[in-house]
């Protein structure tokens, strides 16, 4: 091992022969490829640089300082055209409020039609139109003819041209059957001239106390007298003050042969009602003397 480390300090001690490795890549001269590749690697490093610079450049809390020059060029051209314009800022924070649809921003002004008015008559111009008469009803016309027929049904009675009335009343009912004045009124007519069969059918069912004591004389004249006394006591007793109604009662009873009956009815009626009309109170009391002697 000594001999080695004797050869080697005096191969370190022995001087450099040769020549030295010593390259600068700075001093010393580009090849002609280096020199040709040198201004692209530049050219790239530029534009990664600047994509460098783009991507991580901070960007601005709001674009304010964008909306102001175009708020600022959307009033100056109002103003040059003469226009109260109220511009807005371009950047619009969203909100709920915001999504609402208001149904009065969305009206379209009348004004905008001009002279042809509003968009539901331009949608339809059949709304321009002026009202069409309205159609008067068959009931409205029978109502308004009602007091024409009366007032020529009593001048007809009046000057005892029963014909003409009847002809009247006939048109009456014929726009009305079942209207009940002149259902009465042609009644009368016919129990007038003694068509009592003829009268019958306009006071069936009848609605009101002159048609009922109407139908109780049919019955009377007709040979019922059992069903004209029914009918009179229907009367009577639904209205007691009514004298007449109780005399017919009276009357017809005895004419179906209910004398006791009718014997009481005349006594109640020369009790109530004997002051009020002479000849009928004479009729009670000879009807009275007549069935004494039955």
């Amino acid at each position: 091992m000594s001999l080695i480390h004797e050869a080697l300090r005096q191969a370190e001690r022995a001087p450099v022969t040769g020549t030295q490795n010593s390259y600068n890549p700075l001093s010393a001269p580009l090849s002609q490829a280096n020199a040709a590749r040198s201004p692209l690697v530049i050219l790239g490093g530029l534009l990664v640089c600047a994509a460098i610079a783009f991507v991580v450049w901070p960007l601005p809390e709001s674009d304010s300082a964008l909306a102001k020059p175009i708020t600022q060029e959307l009033k100056t051209s109002a103003i040059a055209l003469g226009e109260n314009v109220v511009t807005t800022p371009v950047a619009v924070k969203t909100s709920t409020a915001a999504l609402r649809l208001d149904p009065a921003a969305q009206a379209v002004p009348a004004s905008s039609f001009g002279e042809f008015g509003s968009s539901a008559a331009m949608a339809d111009p059949a709304l321009n139109a002026a009202p069409a008469p309205a159609i008067q009803s068959r009931a409205s016309v029978i109502q308004d003819s009602k007091s024409l027929w009366q007032q020529q049904v009593e001048q007809a009675v009046a000057t005892g041209d029963m014909e003409q009335a009847e002809v009247v009343l006939k048109q009456w009912l014929g726009a009305a059957p079942n209207d009940p004045v002149p259902r009465g009124w042609l009644a009368r007519i016919y129990m007038g001239k003694g068509l009592y069969l003829a009268a019958e059918p306009l006071l069936n069912n009848p609605v009101d106390t002159e048609s009922q004591a109407l139908l109780g004389l049919v019955y009377e004249r007709t040979d019922r007298p059992r069903l004209a006394a029914e009918l009179f006591e229907q009367l009577y007793r639904l209205n007691p003050k009514h004298g007449r109604w109780l005399l017919f009662w009276a009357i017809n009873s005895e004419n179906s042969g209910q004398l006791a009956k009718s014997r009481t009815l005349y006594q109640t009626y020369l009790t109530l009602f004997g002051s009020e009309d002479e000849a009928l109170t004479r009729f009670s009391q000879q009807r009275l003397t007549s069935i004494g002697t039955l």
